[in-house]
């Protein structure tokens, strides 16, 4: 009967254990870092990976879960964990690595907030690949291993102790029976010193009576005999009193060396608590140590165990730059060669001067770890230096200080993709080239054209950081300055277009250069209007520039 007892006792305990294990694993998915498309397609692989061996929390009920939770650290963790039923805390970002992205998902306890460990996986232009998912989920299921039930669940319960159930089924318990031999040995020894007390006690008696009776006989009716009589019973009554009194002491004593011995075997029975540093302990020391020897350093690389810490860093949204700028400018007219005169020549001259540019994206589609993207406004401004112009008259060949101006104000709408951005833009603007003291007899006109804008900018990522752009725009002008005037070529109708490219390269933090060259042509069709145009038959204008720029800029 007592074998059955026991195993079904033992069946019991099992079947709750199993129980206990089977309680769903429940993991809590945050939202991922990087560029939105990837990274929502990172979240989708690593929750389909889960699906059908965790149970998925919604994430807003662990953010909720967090913000009712008291404290700091790993106390709000374990309050937000119990109540959210959270085991594991999954994040994750995603990082450009030259020409392809990388997915790291880290792991954390939920009860504590400790990362336990993270892992990547290369992904490609459309998302998480098969295999990159199955990678996922074998690395993944490696990591939540430890996760073996719900944290918030009671203990799981263990075999039973065979000494807690010897009693309840009726078998023998080593340590009562070695308690009960040590009672009964004391017992005995008590006896055995009570035993020889009463026997000297009754000798003592028979002693003091045998003196009673002699010396009643000697002297029955003496005072001295009555007397040591009196004395003698006081002697018993003291006695007595000391032997009550003895053991008295004997039971204390026997009662304190047994509750020694529970009290030792308790001590030794409870679980030793040790000391553990808690993850905010941990990770406030290796920041500072990181701090100390700096991110870059191989001392923070050895405490960090060679983990990159991901701190996601706000988009840039302001980008300024300025730099020199060299510029080759000509006039070509079309005219009636029969006519009784020709329009003078007007070959490329060079300019030289110093152009800044301003631009910022105040609402970017990520704002953070993402690239500068959304509405946004641009101002850039050039102006010659030191510039003059070589013209021959009747006199000879004369240089002419020539003064060239340009603004353009701009917004914008940039829309980053993988590794392409296209910037959609409309503009306003005016560019003017003028020789200052030019004599009458040189006819070429000064020019002033302020126009409509509207083109695209396209910006190819070759490296980490590093674009190369094309752009194309076309130019509705609305004037021409002098060379519209009736005393020269008169009025008609004009129009213009730029092609650009640039090169962008980051040289450290959110300093980078850049290197642009532009081509602009602007040509006018005269209707003959002017004193010129109708003397010399002149149809057209073409007015084109090529110039080259470098710039030193700050992006942040």
């Amino acid at each position: 009967m007592r074998s059955q007892l026991i195993s079904l006792a033992f069946i019991a305990a099992a079947l709750q254990a199993a129980d206990a294990d089977a309680k769903p694993r429940r993991v809590v998915v945050l939202e991922f870092d990087g560029p939105r498309r990837l990274a929502d397609s990172g979240r989708s692989a690593v929750m389909g990976v889960l699906g059908d061996q965790y149970n998925i929390v919604a994430t807003k009920n662990w953010d909720t879960a967090r913000a009712r939770a008291a404290g700091r650290g790993p106390q709000q963790w374990r309050q937000a964990s119990k109540q959210a039923g959270v085991d594991a805390v999954i994040e994750g970002w995603v990082q450009a690595e030259g020409r392809h992205h990388v997915l790291t998902v880290a792991v954390r306890e939920a009860a504590t907030g400790r990362e336990l460990d993270t892992l990547s996986v290369r992904i490609k232009d459309d998302g998480v690949t098969p295999d990159a998912s199955q990678k996922l989920g074998v690395q993944l299921d490696d990591l939540l291993s430890w996760i073996d039930g719900d944290i918030n669940a009671d203990p799981t319960p263990t075999l039973p102790d065979v000494r807690t159930m010897r009693p309840l089924l009726g078998a023998r318990d080593p340590d009562r029976d070695r308690r009960r031999i040590d009672d009964e040995d004391d017992d005995a020894d008590d006896r055995s010193s009570d035993r020889r007390r009463s026997k000297t006690r009754r000798d003592d008696r028979v002693g003091r009576d045998d003196r009673r009776d002699r010396d009643g006989r000697d002297d029955r009716n003496g005072r001295d005999g009555r007397d040591e009589v009196r004395d003698d019973r006081r002697d018993d009554r003291r006695d007595a009193r000391d032997d009550r009194r003895d053991d008295r002491d004997q039971r204390d004593d026997r009662d304190d060396r047994h509750d020694d011995r529970d009290s030792d075997r308790r001590a030794s029975d409870e679980p030793k608590l040790k000391k553990v540093a808690t993850a905010e302990e941990t990770d406030q020391d290796t920041r500072d140590l990181v701090k100390l020897f700096g991110p870059e350093s191989k001392e923070a690389e050895i405490v960090t165990e060679g983990k990159t810490t991901h701190k996601p860093k706000p988009t840039p949204r302001f980008l300024i730059g300025a730099g020199p700028y060299v510029s080759a400018r000509g006039m070509a007219f079309d005219y009636d060669p029969t006519a009784k005169g020709s329009p003078p020549e007007y070959p490329g001259q060079t300019l030289k001067g110093f152009a800044a540019s301003a631009a910022v994206y105040p609402m970017p589609r990520e704002k953070e770890d993402g690239k500068i993207s959304g509405v946004g406004f641009s101002f850039d401004i050039a102006h010659s230096v030191l510039s003059t112009f070589t013209a021959m008259d009747d006199t000879g060949y004369g240089d002419y200080t020539m003064e060239h101006s340009a603004w353009q104000a701009g917004i914008h709408y940039r829309y980053p993709y993988e590794f392409l951005a296209i910037d959609l833009d409309g503009s306003y603007g005016n560019f003017t080239h003028r020789i200052v003291d030019l004599p009458e007899s040189i006819q070429i006109p000064d020019t002033s054209y302020s126009y409509l804008g509207i083109g695209a900018h396209l910006d190819l990522q070759v490296t980490e950081g590093t674009t190369v752009g094309f752009g194309a725009h076309y130019l509705y002008l609305l004037s021409a300055g002098d060379i519209s005037d009736e005393d020269w070529y008169g009025s008609g109708t004009a129009w213009g277009a730029t092609l650009d490219g640039d090169v962008l390269i980051p040289i450290s933090g959110a300093l980078y250069v850049k290197g642009a060259v532009q081509y602009q042509r602007v040509k006018v069709d005269f209707e003959g209007s002017g004193m010129l145009s109708d003397a010399w038959g002149v149809w057209d204008v073409v007015d084109s520039s090529i110039s080259g720029s470098a710039s030193l800029g700050v992006k942040f």
